[in-house]
């Protein structure tokens, strides 16, 4: 009976350690930080083409700094898609009426979709009901293929001009006339 005398201080002592425990890990965590800071809201009317990779819990940025995150990405009774996105209040200087995000991958083709806003220097924008448009960055793919297909059309009329020149008449009495070789 002695050693059950002080049981309850004990358990409450428990509960009191674990409660402090519990509030440590939401503080370390960060948990409580989204809580307390001021965010706008901010609307991006996406392509047609779609949502092209972009995700919920995608980063929004500003001149490559991180200033918001994407929250839900809703398609609307009209088929027209949009993202909704929370900003900082510290960036609503930066996004302008003619400011535009540029969804874009974060390795070039592999990585994450984020949202890229460009700093705007228009008029102010109406954060009661902020809507900016997007586009979708050009495919690195895309920019490669085209610059191969160049160089082929490039490589094509450049062999046909040599032969043209090789097999006309008045183009090696010219060269030997320069000295040059036929």
């Amino acid at each position: 009976m002695i050693g059950l005398r002080h049981t309850d201080e004990w358990v409450g002592l428990l509960v009191l350690v674990a409660g402090a425990i519990f509030f440590a890990a939401i503080l370390q965590a960060g948990v409580l930080r989204d809580w307390f800071r001021p965010v706008s809201h901010l609307r991006i009317v996406l392509p047609e083409a779609g949502a092209a990779g972009l995700s919920v819990g995608a980063d929004v940025e500003i001149l490559g700094t991180q200033v918001g995150t994407v929250r839900r990405i809703v398609i609307s009774p009209n088929q027209q898609m949009y993202a909704e996105a929370e900003i900082d209040e510290q960036a609503r200087p930066f996004i302008r009426r003619d400011s535009r995000a540029l969804i874009r991958r974060r390795y070039g083709i592999a990585g994450a979709a984020f949202l890229d806003i460009s700093r705007g220097t228009g008029s102010e924008l109406d954060w009661n009901y902020a809507v900016i448009g997007a586009v979708t960055e050009r495919d690195p793919a895309e920019n490669i293929g085209a610059l191969i297909d160049q160089l082929s059309r490039s490589w094509t009329i450049w062999v046909v001009l040599r032969r043209r020149w090789r097999t006309s008449p008045n183009a090696c009495k010219k060269a030997r006339a320069t000295s040059a070789v036929c």
